[in-house]
């Protein structure tokens, strides 16, 4: 079955190199957007909304189980840029690069 993947890596990327100065991974977007905004001078109070915080999601299973060799392949493949990007690896707890 087909997916629509995310088109949007040309938007911040010029072939294999990133074109922003910073980029914050999601696990620690709030401590960083926060100290971004006092490096920027920009008024933050420390709130950020919280959409979809009622959608329960499958307890149990582990998100990597729902990968084989191929499909492990193929999102490597895919998002090459982003995994190296942020020092991803499959199957581990990473913390983003500095």
């Amino acid at each position: 079955k087909s997916h629509r993947l995310p088109c949007d890596g040309d938007l911040y990327f010029d072939g294999e190199t990133c074109l922003m100065d910073e980029v914050i991974d999601y696990k620690g977007f709030l401590d960083s957007f926060a100290a971004l905004c006092q490096r920027l001078g920009i008024p933050y109070d420390g709130h950020m909304p919280r959409e979809k915080t009622g959608v329960k999601q499958e307890k149990g299973r582990d998100h990597r189980d729902y990968y084989d060799e191929e499909t492990k392949a193929r999102v490597a493949s895919l998002f090459a840029r982003e995994i190296d990007l942020m020092g991803y690896t499959f199957g581990l707890e990473t913390e983003a690069k500095d």
